[in-house]
């Protein structure tokens, strides 16, 4: 019962971010709109991806340092499109970058939203179009749908949304992103689960490479998001992303069946998901992930060849899903008991 309650337990006490809201869902959906009308549906999912993603990162304050953060994190995941294109021609060498990048994402991993974000984003993005092996020439279209979305972002941003609704010492933290990876990466304390997330992410991976499995890149980017320091709170979001992950697909399915499945019900979907995505970041992971799932799950059924089956790929998410939490969770639990043993032992 308890259990239950973690995981469905929300914080409604905070007003919705109407603004949020609808910065979110134009800049999800505006670069599909226009993709669509120019014969470039595929790659505007990077823009439309990116609009998510800012929302995601955006943590308000003062308009001149929102403004400054948000670019670069644009520029952070706009460059991880093109490393990910690049490295999908060389397997060693991409195996070797995510197996790095892991290590640093699990540094800072819990010691400022704003980095750790940044860094979790970008390795994401990475993993993703290195995953759907997509060629440079996509990547650089879909890169200028990315940056007019950003544009559109700040206007909206500069519009509608100029409040400072952020703490103080959230700000604060924004500022100190270099001094807060330099601290994380002389610190000894986190190396070991640091370690522990890179092997984790490298060997599902390479697991689901192997064994050719359809979007490999779904089971390391469950490790890569659910897992952070505590062995309880993992297993917890490990449940939440499964269940969150459950609930959007079925909800997608749900209209589907209403509405049917023409680009205008898809396009109406990825707005109303896409909207309730702030909602659900202040609310609870479960809720979050849910409208997240939605929205990814639309912009697959965009991209998917007519000859595969969407109920298989939502199956196989269903799947990966729970494969990368388990993993994740296990193995943290695991190095915990060995760490736990050696002291022991030593003592």
């Amino acid at each position: 019962m308890q259990l239950i309650n973690s995981v469905f337990k929300c914080d409604w006490t905070k007003p919705l971010p109407w603004q949020r809201m609808f910065i979110c869902a134009g800049t999800a959906t505006f670069p599909l709109v226009a993709g669509f009308h120019l014969g470039h549906t595929d790659q505007a999912v990077l823009g439309s991806l990116l609009g998510v993603a800012l929302s995601m990162n955006d943590h308000g304050g003062v308009q001149k340092e929102r403004f400054a953060h948000l670019i670069v994190t644009s520029l952070f995941l706009i460059a991880a499109y093109g490393i990910g294109s690049i490295l999908n021609h060389s397997v060693s060498f991409f195996f070797i970058f995510l197996f790095l990048f892991s290590f640093l994402l699990g540094k800072v991993k819990g010691k400022g939203i704003e980095l750790e974000r940044l860094l979790l984003f970008t390795l994401l993005n990475i993993v993703t179009v290195a995953g759907l092996k997509l060629p440079l020439i996509d990547v650089l279209q879909g890169s200028v749908y990315a940056l007019v979305n950003l544009v559109l972002y700040l206007c909206l941003v500069a519009l509608l949304d100029q409040s400072s609704d952020i703490s103080k010492k959230i700000n604060q933290k924004i500022n100190k992103k270099r001094h807060i990876l330099k601290h994380s990466l002389s610190e000894r304390k986190s190396f070991l689960f640091a370690l522990t997330l890179s092997v984790l992410t490298t060997a599902s991976y390479l697991f689901a490479y192997q064994l050719k499995l359809q979007r490999e890149y779904w089971i390391a980017g469950t490790v890569l998001i659910v897992m952070i320091p505590e062995i309880s709170q993992t297993w917890l979001r490990s449940i939440q992303r499964f269940l969150g992950t459950f609930a959007g697909i079925l909800l997608v399915f749900l209209i589907m069946k209403l509405f049917g499945q023409s680009f205008a019900v898809v396009l109406a979907l990825i707005f109303f998901s896409a909207a309730f995505i702030p909602v659900g970041m202040n609310v609870n992971f479960f809720v979050a992930n849910t409208f997240i799932s939605a929205f990814v799950f639309c912009l697959i059924k965009i991209t998917l060849p007519k000859e595969l089956d969407l109920g298989n790929v939502a199956l196989l998410r269903l799947a990966d899903i729970a494969l990368g939490g388990l993993i994740g969770s296990t193995g943290l639990f695991l190095t915990h008991r060995i760490q736990a043993g050696v002291l022991k032992a030593r003592s």
